[in-house]
């Protein structure tokens, strides 16, 4: 399921509010996991000679003129299957659009958790069982510890 990731948005929800961050965020999330994601920023490029970046799985796109918003709608409105898209925002507006196009909603919150989860980490081993002793082999035991001590210590 791809995603589209309103890239300011999700930027005013970090504590470091630089598209940046955004970046390294959705680069070291998305190395977990295949999936495709279109981080999409309000206003021109950095360098307006690469209107897009690719970084992998990870499209990174500028909204140059128009709004973040549109372009992310744009982008749902020219898919085949918007219902597969999952759109990452908080902003109200825009997740309404979206939601009427059929696409999925998540929040900023919900997807930066994604990164906290660490699979491994969530499956636990069950508990190993200790092998039971027999009667038999309980008494041999003790037999052997009383031994011990009734021989006492040669010091």
């Amino acid at each position: 399921m791809p995603i589209l990731i309103d890239g300011n948005n999700l930027m005013f929800s970090l504590e470091d509010r630089s598209r940046e961050a955004v970046r390294r965020l959705i680069l070291d999330l998305t190395r977990r996991e295949r999936i495709s994601v279109i981080l999409v920023f309000d206003g021109p490029p950095p360098d307006p000679s690469r209107p897009r970046e690719a970084l992998g799985s990870v499209e990174i796109r500028y909204s140059g003129g128009s709004s973040a918003d549109d372009t992310i709608i744009r982008i749902l409105r020219n898919s085949a299957h918007p219902k597969d898209w999952t759109l990452v925002s908080d902003d109200g507006e825009l997740r309404g659009r979206a939601r009427r196009l059929g696409a999925s909603i998540l929040s900023c919150s919900a997807w930066k958790s994604r990164g906290r989860r660490n699979p491994r980490k969530g499956r636990r081993k069950p508990p190993r069982r200790e092998a039971s002793l027999s009667p038999g082999e309980i008494e041999e035991w003790i037999s052997y510890f009383e031994q011990g001590r009734k021989g006492g210590d040669p010091d």
